[in-house]
């Protein structure tokens, strides 16, 4: 699935679109946040963890990149700016960890998790789930075995 951030955002009244995932697009609404167009064109406000399953492939980005389009975003779409800035980083992580069954997105998702330390403690089940889960590589278990003692210091 292709994935392309848009710059320049494109702006369709209430909405601000900002990357392209397939046939769907993925912003913010100005009132109700982060959001996703399918195909179909029905929208989904991103207001719970079960919506978030086509956000998957944005972990194949690289968490820093992702981080500095959203901040490029925000600070060029000023109408829009403090919705871009609440990307619900969390509830994507949650989503991954939840109902992944094999290795790939999981560990996506510990890369990502692994630079947002502030947020180690709130994943303290997860990590727990993850350490103990042999589908996950060696290396992979015990990274998360690293942070969760880290949260516990």
């Amino acid at each position: 699935m292709e994935l392309k951030m848009l710059d320049p955002a494109v702006e369709e009244g209430s909405y601000c679109w900002l990357i392209s995932l397939g046939g769907s697009v993925i912003g913010v609404h100005v009132d109700n946040g982060w959001c996703v167009r399918i195909n179909d064109g029905s929208i989904l406000v991103l207001d719970v963890e079960s919506k978030f399953v086509p956000l998957g492939p944005l972990l194949e980005m690289q968490p820093s990149e992702f981080s500095a389009f959203v901040q490029k975003a925000a600070a060029t779409n000023p109408r829009f700016a403090h919705q871009i800035s609440g990307f619900p980083r969390e509830t994507l992580l949650k989503h991954i960890f939840h109902t992944s069954y094999s290795s790939y997105w999981p560990e996506r998702a510990l890369a990502w998790l692994e630079t947002e330390q502030a947020l180690w403690p709130r994943f303290q089940g997860e990590l727990l789930t993850f350490s103990k889960n042999k589908v996950m590589s060696q290396r992979a278990r015990q990274h998360a075995q690293k942070m969760l003692r880290a949260t516990s210091s």
